[in-house]
């Protein structure tokens, strides 16, 4: 594990807009997952298409998902119409992984159990591997990671998802359709070829870049629902306003981007426990460092970011900071001129979340289709109690893993 050195925002802004060949966001976390040995970092050609091409594909995918969410939720939460438990990281890991499998490499890797599995527990695997290897003294860490023992478990996992994905790609590359890409799997490959090794490598890295963070996230927000629910009303409103009397399958992306309350609300939740106490974090690749306009030079090789959780909770960006205001940001939007500001996917010096500058999560927009579509189902199929756990059950980096919420099916309804 680096030391970081850690920047007021004002001075963050400075280096936010830096290339990779200045100050690096993969790097960074490249190095605190003891990338030499757990090789997580993935390679150019998956970076390629999240940046240039994630989110067309999980936009043209929008039906996709939301055929995915009504077929799993009623296996996953339940169907009938009384008082269900629901152990909300099961909920989240599953319903995410299934629909960013869709994305990944379609209905073959998102339905197969291995990849539901591996999904919940690689990126345990890779942190426990790393915080192992980095614990040791310097001088063993080399020596240590040539045969730790839990890179037998990553070992294993590179051979599970190489054994879910090898059929897939042997099918397609035998079999070549012509058409434009709808999944990351074949946008990768129309630009070059590669073997099924490096394709599983990206695979594997989706998992640790994307799925745990929104699967977090959205269990983080479910408990905010039933913690409060003043707000299931108008929520629910707002979904049935933008609807017009359609069915929850015939939901777009422009619907979703519509639904201005909810965005706000995941927002708030996001605000209140971010998924990385740490924004904007950046390894200096800048020969001779980098020089910050108060004097201060950054050493080619030293590690830098900014407390974006701290900005959260600071009175001067946000009033009341340690109250959750669920139309928050939904308020601030309405001022003239903030109408397409304040979005939970927005980049700003104070929505850091999802980084900024030039090195930003590629894949926010997924991220906040993926949780809006399930609390849309969830609201509109069943009703959640008021005394489900409490946000006593949340961290200040997310929520403790056996938390629940009471939920049963509104009569009537179907997907």
């Amino acid at each position: 594990m680096h030391d970081i050195i850690l920047l007021p925002m004002n001075l963050a802004s400075e280096v936010k807009g830096l290339p990779h060949t200045d100050a690096s966001w993969i790097q960074e976390v490249g190095d605190r997952f003891a990338d030499r040995w757990t090789k997580i970092i993935p390679r150019h050609e998956f970076l390629q298409v999240m940046r240039n091409d994630f989110t067309k594909l999980s936009n043209s995918a929008i039906g996709t998902l939301i055929n995915e969410c009504a077929r799993i939720m009623p296996e996953v939460v339940g169907a009938a119409q009384d008082w269900t438990d629901v152990q909300l990281q099961n909920l989240g890991v599953r319903i995410v992984s299934n629909m960013t499998g869709l994305l990944a490499a379609g209905p073959k890797l998102a339905h197969d159990s291995r990849w539901g599995a591996l999904a919940s527990t690689h990126i345990y695997n890779v942190a426990r591997t790393a915080w192992k290897i980095w614990m040791k003294p310097w001088y063993l860490r080399r020596p240590y990671g040539l045969f730790a023992p839990e890179l037998k478990k990553l070992d294993q996992d590179k051979r599970e998802m190489r054994a879910i994905l090898e059929p897939i790609v042997n099918e397609r590359t035998n079999n070549p359709t012509g058409t434009k890409p709808t999944d990351i799997l074949g946008a990768i490959l129309a630009q070059k070829p590669a073997t099924v090794g490096d394709l599983t490598d990206d695979m594997l890295a989706l998992v640790v870049l994307a799925i745990h963070t929104t699967t977090t996230t959205l269990t983080d927000i479910l408990i905010r629902l039933a913690a409060h629910p003043q707000y299931q009303a108008t929520l629910l409103e707002e979904i049935e306003q933008a609807l017009r009397g359609r069915m929850f399958a015939e939901l777009t992306v422009a619907d979703l981007i519509s639904l201005q309350k909810l965005d706000s609300f995941i927002k708030e939740g996001q605000r209140l426990s971010p998924t990385v106490d740490l924004s904007l974090v950046r390894r200096v690749n800048r020969p001779g460092g980098i020089p910050l306009s108060n004097g201060t030079l950054l050493p080619q090789g030293t590690f830098i970011g900014t407390s974006g959780a701290g900005i959260f909770r600071d009175p001067r960006v946000f009033p009341e900071p340690q109250a959750f205001d669920g139309l928050r940001f939904y308020k601030l939007r309405q001022q003239p001129g903030h109408a397409h500001k304040h979005q939970f996917v927005s980049l700003s010096d104070y929505d850091t979340q999802f980084g900024a500058g030039i090195q930003p999560c590629a894949g926010r927009m997924l991220v906040s289709n993926e949780i809006k579509i399930v609390m849309a189902y969830i609201l509109l199929h069943y009703d959640i109690d008021a005394h489900s756990e409490s946000e006593e059950t949340m961290t200040n980096v997310g929520t403790k893993p056996k938390a629940s919420m009471r939920v049963r099916r509104k009569a009537g309804t179907s997907s």
